[in-house]
């Protein structure tokens, strides 16, 4: 539930009845545009955050994907020359 209060200070004399009647024709349209307004904004804040949920998602789907650890168990250094040397030596 929302709340409005008005609150007037007049300087001088002011014709109260005319005062008050515009005030309570503009009150109803100011409260509708304070919920059109409240609305549009919740839901550029929904778009927003369905928007960073889907590029974060996306940015996921990019990274490359780790390999699967091999059976084969490799050096560090191990290179096809250093393969056949070894090769070599064991003969």
């Amino acid at each position: 539930m929302m709340f409005y209060t008005v609150t007037i200070k007049p300087r001088g004399v002011v014709p109260v009845g005319a005062l008050e009647w515009r005030i309570k024709e503009d009150v109803p349209t100011n409260m509708l545009a304070v919920k059109k307004a409240s609305e549009e904004k919740g839901e550029l804040i929904r778009t927003r955050q369905e928007a960073r949920l889907a590029a974060a998602e996306l940015e996921e789907q990019m990274k490359p994907k780790r390999a699967a650890k091999s059976q084969w168990a490799f050096e560090a250094d191990e290179t096809l020359e250093a393969y056949m040397a070894r090769a070599r030596r064991e003969q």
